[in-house]
C-alpha cells in the first residue's frame, strides 16, 4: 500500500538489470597479454589488476578466462 500512495501503481519494481562490464578497453587488453605471456593464477591477476587502479572480482577475471579460452595454473596441483 505504500508503494501505491507514492506512486499511484501497484505494479511490481524493477528486479535485475543491465550491469556493464567493468573488465573493458584498456585492462581487457592488458588482461588479454598478461596472460599469453606467461602463466598465471587468478587470483594474480585480480591482485595485479588492483595495482594498476581496477579493483574487480576473481569471478570477473574468471569470467574473461573462460571467455577466451586461456589456460590458467592452479598453484594447489602442482
Amino acid at each position: 500500500m505504500n508503494r501505491y500512495r507514492r506512486t499511484g501503481s501497484l505494479a511490481p519494481w524493477q528486479i535485475g538489470g543491465y550491469r556493464p562490464r567493468k573488465l573493458v578497453g584498456k585492462y581487457r587488453d592488458w588482461l588479454l597479454q598478461r596472460c599469453r605471456e606467461r602463466e598465471f593464477t587468478l587470483r594474480g591477476l585480480v591482485g595485479e589488476l588492483a595495482e594498476r587502479g581496477l579493483s574487480v572480482g576473481y569471478r570477473v577475471v574468471w569470467g574473461i578466462v573462460h571467455e577466451e579460452k586461456l589456460s590458467y595454473t592452479n598453484p594447489l596441483r602442482g
